[in-house]
């Protein structure tokens, strides 16, 4: 999410130079704030250092698929041994 958003042409503009126009989208939340979506994750780096040179206030989120997931097991036997638990 981008705010504060003076010139959608320019921000658009600068996009389309870094990363080719079929790589990304641009949704409007309110007249200042804009979400950009992207197709692949080399045109999300090329998006987050254009933002970061141009002092654009942005907020980036993770894919929840590749967050890595933590898992607890509860309630086990005392006889239960953690190799036969924890398979790679």
């Amino acid at each position: 999410m981008v705010d504060n958003i003076k010139s959608y042409e320019n921000l658009y503009g600068e996009l389309i130079n870094q990363i080719s126009e079929e790589n990304f989208q641009v949704k409007f939340t309110n007249d200042k704030m804009a979400i950009i979506n992207y197709n692949n994750s080399e045109s999300c780096r090329k998006t987050i250092n254009l933002l970061q040179n141009n002092n654009f206030s942005f907020d980036t989120y993770k894919i929840k698929q590749s967050q890595p997931i933590r898992v607890m097991a509860k309630n086990l036997h005392c006889s239960c041994k953690a190799e036969n638990i924890v398979k790679p």
